[in-house]
């Protein structure tokens, strides 16, 4: 069996940990392995799952505690959640986390700076577009003067220390990102200046943002991260398809694509534009946790998870390479299977 256990790994996307999530009653931590974005799936449906009960297993064998929910629930308690970010970090041999800070809340996440002395890694910056692109439309009246903030702005991007952009047009109005007209994105600009949270959502504007993204990554060599296939509920999963981007990329040959998330249900489709384009990267990741490309919004690489799941994962994975890369391989792992 291959052993890639002595490889350093770089986590090229998250979200930013949760303040302190190390005191979580046995309702909460359930939820953390549900799919849903609301009120969590019954109970007894976490608990009887598959992949619950071998996360649990895999767990308290990095915890040093039985295998039980309540065991584990209480070992993690008996941790600051530092210890918990290193434990688990440490674990999966992770090296290097690049951070969307666009999502969750700024006031409910550590900022990159206390994330580096609490995990003791490396911490790099995904900067999100649509995040920026809302905060300077608070600071500026005319459209003129927020496309020029907006230009400035992500310019800037690798002087102020950003490995890569990102935007999630495909939750909005799609990957189907054309040249929009300027009166329309002007219009659309009004209409968000307007709204009592403002947000990009109407196409024009979210085509021209993307536009203005990636002419400044491919000013700067970085590259552009863009979310593929199922995410936000309220999304037209067909427009998050990822063979949409192809015009995009065909009027930016020279700016390197990452499409997150396996793009599931169109993993076919990221397969068949990583192959007719060398700069396109897809980001497929099987998890453990329901074996298979986890995609949704409230999912373990979204906030507070990522050192867990990261371990579960790397635990997995290098246990079973091949299963990890299509999908095939024993499952469930023996249960004596423990980190390292």
């Amino acid at each position: 069996m291959l052993d890639l256990s002595h490889i350093p790994l770089v986590d090229n996307h998250c979200h930013g940990l949760f303040a302190d999530g190390s005191n979580l009653d046995a309702d909460a931590y359930r939820h953390r392995f549900s799919e849903c974005s609301g009120d969590p799936f019954p109970p007894d449906h976490t608990t009887t799952a598959a992949h619950y009960l071998w996360a649990l297993r895999q767990i308290a064998g990095a915890l040093g505690c039985e295998a039980d929910e309540h065991a584990v629930i209480d070992a993690r308690r008996a941790r600051t959640q530092g210890e918990l970010d290193r434990l688990f970090l440490a674990a999966a041999n992770i090296d290097w986390l690049l951070v969307d800070d666009g999502y969750p809340a700024s006031d409910q996440v550590s900022d990159r700076d206390e994330l580096a002395v609490r995990s003791g890694i490396r911490i790099g910056w995904l900067e999100r577009a649509e995040t920026v692109a809302v905060r300077l439309a608070g600071g500026t009246r005319r459209f003129e003067e927020w496309d020029e903030a907006l230009a400035a702005h992500l310019g800037s991007a690798r002087r102020r220390g950003v490995c890569g952009l990102k935007s999630v047009a495909a939750y909005r109005s799609g990957l189907k990102i054309g040249e929009p007209d300027l009166d329309d994105v002007r219009a659309a600009h009004g209409r968000m200046a307007q709204m009592a949270v403002p947000r990009v959502q109407e196409k024009p504007l979210v085509d021209h943002l993307v536009g203005r993204v990636m002419e400044a990554a491919g000013a700067q060599e970085l590259p552009v991260q863009f979310h593929t296939g199922y995410g936000d509920a309220d999304a037209d999963l067909r427009l998050a398809d990822p063979l949409h981007l192809a015009p995009l990329m065909r009027r930016f040959p020279e700016v390197a694509v990452v499409m997150l998330h396996g793009a599931y249900p169109w993993t076919r489709s990221l397969a068949a534009r990583r192959h007719l384009r060398q700069r396109v990267r897809g980001r497929l990741l099987r998890d453990p946790v329901s074996d298979r490309t986890r995609t949704a919004r409230g999912n373990p690489s979204s906030a507070g998870r990522r050192a867990r799941i990261a371990h579960l994962v790397q635990l997995r994975r290098r246990r079973h390479p091949r299963a990890a890369l299509v999908g095939c391989g024993p499952w469930p792992p023996r249960s004596g299977h423990r980190p390292g």
